[in-house]
């Protein structure tokens, strides 16, 4: 009777460690929003665009962005199906940066909390154009050329990935929601420009103080802002409110330029007085991280996303850890008033 005792509070005390260990991976499957799952993985839709702006039918077409479905699942989109126009945003530049005024997982890539889709210029040499960071740090090729584009008409081995913006919103035709772009070069010195919109988002003045303050040694014409993503709020009932004002913030990448390597990613909030790199995969997105790490033969990232990954392990918080003293504790403490009732009841 004694031993089944204590062999029932031990397995209690390892299955509550066990939760409390786990807590993170329970929440990593929560469902994301925009996101559909099917065998064990999220199913997102994507919008994108090459380098040299193109139509569904892979003519050129200024300011044309792609939309595709499911790359991320197993097997490949069918044939003839996509990819598909998404937004054209009606000017004559060239989109190298898409996001949407709330992008999803924004603040859990900030928090080290999802996992983190690159794609780096002139990729191709190779069939791959997203890769991926792990929170932990380990780093694999995502998707592939075709993965985007079944047909290789937009996406052959000759072209660039560009620009790209997943997870999209049901609201809008064909789950489109990039509404927050760059052009290439960042024309009439505007860094981010919202669809439809007249005025700036944000101005390239901007975002060369954010470099500067973290060392960019450039001038203000020198900063092409290449990679972004978005967090826009102020409006009726948080949603976005197309001014770059109090609450915003973006997390973006700048060409090659000067002493930076363009694989810098930083994270820019509005009214903060000096921007930081974004701290992912257990190290900082400076100057100092080599991004052929990857696999890939340069530096300059020109895409970045966040995406949902499946069950992880963290090192466990110091509340975690307190949980698990707590158990222990309450598990040692019966014992011992167990025993000594016991004890008690022997007669002298």
């Amino acid at each position: 009777m004694k031993n089944r005792f204590f062999l029932l509070l031990a397995i209690i005390g390892l299955v509550t460690t066990g939760i409390i260990l786990d807590y993170p991976s329970v929440l990593a499957q929560q469902q994301v929003p925009g996101a559909v799952e099917k065998e064990g993985k999220y199913i997102i839709p994507a919008e994108f665009t090459p380098f040299g702006d193109v139509n569904e039918a892979g003519v050129a077409t200024a300011e044309q962005t792609l939309y595709t479905q499911q790359p991320d699942r197993p097997g490949h989109p069918p044939i003839g199906a996509y990819p598909r126009n998404g937004f054209n945003f009606g000017g004559a530049g060239e989109v190298d940066a898409l996001a949407n005024g709330q992008d999803v997982l924004f603040w859990d890539l900030i928090n080290n909390t999802a996992e983190l889709l690159i794609s780096v210029a002139n990729d191709t040499k190779g069939v791959w154009c997203v890769w991926q960071e792990a929170r932990g740090g380990r780093r694999d090729p995502k998707w592939k050329k075709t993965d985007l584009d079944a047909d290789g008409v937009t996406l052959p081995q000759s072209k660039d990935l560009d620009a790209l913006e997943v997870w999209g919103d049901t609201a809008f035709a064909d789950s489109c929601d990039a509404n927050y772009y760059s052009l290439q070069g960042d024309p009439n010195n505007i860094s981010v420009k919202i669809k439809g919109a007249g005025g700036p988002y944000i101005s390239r003045a901007e975002i060369f103080t954010a470099v500067h303050g973290l060392g960019f040694t450039g001038t203000v014409d020198s900063v092409d802002l290449d990679g972004l993503m978005v967090w826009d709020t102020g409006g009726l009932n948080g949603s976005p409110d197309a001014l770059w004002n109090s609450g915003d913030a973006i997390i973006f990448s700048i060409r090659k330029a000067a002493n930076w390597d363009g694989g810098e990613i930083v994270v820019m909030q509005w009214a903060v007085a000096q921007a930081s790199f974004l701290n992912h995969g257990r190290h900082l997105w400076n100057t100092g991280f080599d991004v052929t790490l990857f696999g890939v033969d340069n530096e300059e990232v020109d895409a970045v996303e966040a995406f949902a990954g499946g069950p992880h392990t963290q090192t466990p918080t110091l509340t975690q850890w307190g949980l698990v003293i707590l158990v222990a504790l309450l598990i040692a403490s019966t014992v011992f008033v167990l025993l000594k009732r016991r004890k008690a009841a022997v007669p002298a």
